[in-house]
């Protein structure tokens, strides 16, 4: 009963002066960063894309600088809102598709990162992942504990990276 009064307080309230409303997607990747809007529809109406450079400190690695990908997605989504002449309250959803296993590591104090993010194609963790495919299991060793497999492409080696 309660869930459904609150539904209905957020579904009565005026969304926007725009017909309908608009949608958004987000699309945070290696090489850009991207906001699309969509009428209700479906249908794209307005988008806004930002190239993004990947920093190579050694062969090998390679990050990115987590704030510039943070600004590059604000000024996307600044800049479709801008083209359809609307806000964020005028914006019904949002869906997200991002680099996902891509690590940043963030200070709980400062909210800051600690690092570079680490770009999931990097290698810099290749010896401690051939290390651990060593003995029984093999490659598979945490595979029934998490269901992966032991490689450099997911963010645990990275996050043993970070702690050193």
């Amino acid at each position: 009963m309660l869930a459904a009064r609150s539904l209905a307080r957020r579904t009565a309230r005026p969304l926007s002066s725009k017909a309908g409303g608009f949608l958004a997607s987000i699309d945070q990747g290696t090489s850009s960063s991207r906001v699309i809007l969509y009428d209700t529809n479906l249908k794209p109406l307005y988008s806004h894309q930002v190239c993004l450079e990947t920093i190579t400190p050694h062969a090998g690695w390679t990050q990115m600088d987590p704030m510039v990908i943070l600004s590059t997605v604000e000024t996307c989504a600044a800049a479709v809102l801008q083209k359809a002449g609307a806000t964020a309250r005028d914006v019904l959803g949002i869906g997200i598709t991002n680099q996902r296993e891509t690590t940043v590591v963030w200070d709980k104090e400062t909210g800051k990162p600690l690092h570079n993010a680490v770009v999931w194609l990097d290698l810099r963790t290749s010896e401690l992942c051939e290390s651990l495919t060593k003995g029984p299991g093999g490659q598979d060793k945490f595979r029934s504990v998490c269901g992966l497999p032991i490689s450099t492409y997911f963010s645990v080696s990275l996050v043993f990276w970070y702690i050193g």
